[in-house]
């Protein structure tokens, strides 16, 4: 029997508009970027009784354009309009690293950090992708490999490569080791979000041409290619205990479509579409 969607809290988080929203691994806590420049944390629990943030994080001088939080949910980075960079401690609330070196020249459009925390990565409008040394505060390795904004940037579990996805409908897989672009896979239109599955080396793309691919990282195939709607991809996710559900969100449609294998992973191909609740996905 499937499980229904439940809505658990909506609230107002930012005047102006929200720009950015991430979700800690634990779902315990929800960060917030704003037109209001502010960088907000809410305990989810808390949002079923009232809707103001555990915590306000100031500092950015432009509105705040992009959130994630690192895999032990202590600290959490966000991104600006004017290029800038901060990382913020949650249990202190306040900034511990402001980048001040090889910042960017346009809006950071996307941040994540590595497995072990210990380098970020960040893609910007400027159409570079960067990564950054945590301990040391500046850039270990920059990348000019789009030729537009870039609109996704994360390293795989083991910390080897960089996956980044751009306005031009490339798809640049990075070897840090290497320093270079080892593999290119490309859409028909801008790619806008790209996911790793949590157990095997599968990565899923999002596009505006209106499909999501699925490529087997072992041998660097696409093993399928699946048309969703007639409007761009915006987010997508491996879902599932084992993450055997892909969730894709789309533009301007109040639904969720989740794409199931029959058997193993690989063979997406052969995906059926399988009934998810309605979602409100506002403009």
């Amino acid at each position: 029997m499937q499980k229904a969607l439940q809505k658990l809290a909506q609230f107002p988080a930012h005047p102006g508009g929200v720009n950015a929203v991430a979700l800690a691994q634990n779902a315990a806590l929800v960060a917030t970027g704003g037109q209001d420049n502010k960088t907000c944390i809410w305990s989810i629990r808390k949002l079923q009784e009232k809707s103001t943030p555990m915590m306000t994080l100031l500092g950015h001088s432009s509105p705040v354009t992009c959130v994630a939080f690192d895999q032990t949910e202590a600290r959490v980075a966000s991104g600006n309009v004017g290029g800038g960079l901060r990382v913020w401690d949650i249990s202190a609330g306040k900034s511990i690293k402001i980048f001040s070196a090889g910042i960017h020249h346009q809006a950071v459009s996307c941040l994540n950090f590595n497995a072990n925390g210990q380098h970020l990565t960040t893609g910007s409008n400027d159409m570079s992708v960067k990564v950054w040394d945590m301990r040391h505060k500046q850039v270990v390795q920059s990348y000019k490999i789009h030729s537009n904004n870039v609109n996704a940037a994360l390293f795989s579990p083991d910390g080897k490569y960089l996956f980044t996805g751009g306005e031009d409908g490339i798809c640049n897989v990075v070897d840090l080791g290497e320093g270079k672009v080892v593999k290119q896979f490309s859409h028909d239109g801008p790619i806008n979000t790209i996911a790793l599955h949590p157990l095997d080396l599968i990565m899923a793309t999002g596009s505006s041409d209106r499909t999501s691919k699925v490529y087997d990282l072992s041998s660097f195939q696409i093993v399928a290619s699946i048309p969703m709607d007639s409007t761009k991809i915006r987010s997508l996710q491996f879902c599932g205990d084992d993450g055997d559900v892909l969730c894709t969100v789309m533009r301007k449609i109040s639904r969720q479509y989740c794409s199931r294998a029959r058997s193993k992973l690989l063979n997406l191909g052969k995906a059926e579409m399988v009934k998810c609740k309605k979602l409100i996905i506002p403009d």
